[in-house]
């Protein structure tokens, strides 16, 4: 039974071990920050994967330092890996196709993509004063995001996701100079949920962290993908906190989101009690006096 002490082997079974260890880390935390049910099985398919690796190569490295031959242990190990990097392979390429359908062709993967009941869609700004009425439709949507400063997000009464601006390790928290992880979480949760509401609060915070340039390119990379989604991005932009060149192009991208068009009469009763025209216009009057 015995082989000898084998360096090699101790040390090809540490190698494989730390690699192991970092995908398996890695794989949680992908777990944790995921939202999607398609992505959450990913990273648990790539996590199953990683620990058969790491009791592989435990059993490597205890075989070296022994000498003893346990090689049906360690090939039942990787095996069982190799299998489940095929399996996650294999999910993940489906996925692709699923979503590349929903992008290319308009159709939806069954099961998968909530039909869109909103006819809500594209992007607009309003201003912090504004952020009330929001309440009166957020009912229209299938889903809900809000990506903001604000630890108790702002507009609704309830969002499915919420992502906290912010340097800090949190739960549900995202940097705010990593704009494409930003993107990347709202864009994951519309492949499931068309038809939603991504309400995007603290473009003041974002500049601190990006150039303007950047932020532009950022805000309408991602009206456009919410667009293929048949959803509605409400960018709220202080025109007290910005110059007027920047609000200005922001305005050009995402103008201003008519309230008194779109809500009726019922819902407004419904949120403000007997809110009048006239308090509207007021409302829009005190806006565009910020403006000038």
């Amino acid at each position: 039974m015995s082989a000898g002490y084998s360096l090699a082997a101790v040390a090809a079974g540490g190698l494989i071990l730390i690699i192991g260890g970092v995908v398996l880390f890695r794989s949680y935390t992908y777990y944790r920050m995921f939202s999607s049910l398609e992505a959450k099985k990913l990273a648990r398919l790539s996590e199953l994967s990683a620990l058969m690796a790491v009791f592989g190569s435990l059993s490597v490295i205890y075989s070296g330092l022994t000498g003893e031959n346990i090689w049906p242990i360690i090939a039942a190990f990787y095996s069982v890996s190799y299998l489940l990097v095929l399996w996650a392979v294999l999910y993940y390429l489906d996925m692709l196709y699923r979503h590349s359908v929903v992008n290319k062709k308009g159709g939806e993967p069954p099961g998968e993509v909530e039909e869109s009941k909103n006819l809500l869609k594209g992007g607009f700004s309003i201003s912090p004063e504004q952020i009330r009425y929001l309440n009166a439709i957020c009912n229209r949507f299938n889903g809900k995001v809000y990506v903001g400063r604000s630890r108790k997000p702002r507009g609704c009464d309830a969002f499915d996701l919420s992502l906290w601006l912010t340097r800090i390790e949190a739960p549900n928290s995202v940097d705010p100079s990593k704009l494409h992880v930003i993107q990347g979480r709202i864009l994951e949760f519309l492949a499931g949920k068309k038809g939603s509401l991504v309400v995007l609060d603290g473009i003041e915070y974002l500049l601190l962290h990006n150039d303007f340039k950047g932020l532009v390119k950022f805000l309408t990379s991602l009206k456009d993908h919410v667009l293929l989604y048949d959803s509605l991005l409400i960018v709220i932009l202080d025109p007290r906190v910005l110059d007027r060149r920047q609000h200005s192009v922001l305005l050009r991208e995402f103008p201003e989101f008519n309230f008194e068009e779109i809500i009726t009469e019922e819902e407004r009763k419904a949120l403000f009690g007997a809110l009048t025209k006239e308090e509207l216009e007021k409302a829009e009057e005190t806006r565009q006096s910020g403006t000038s």
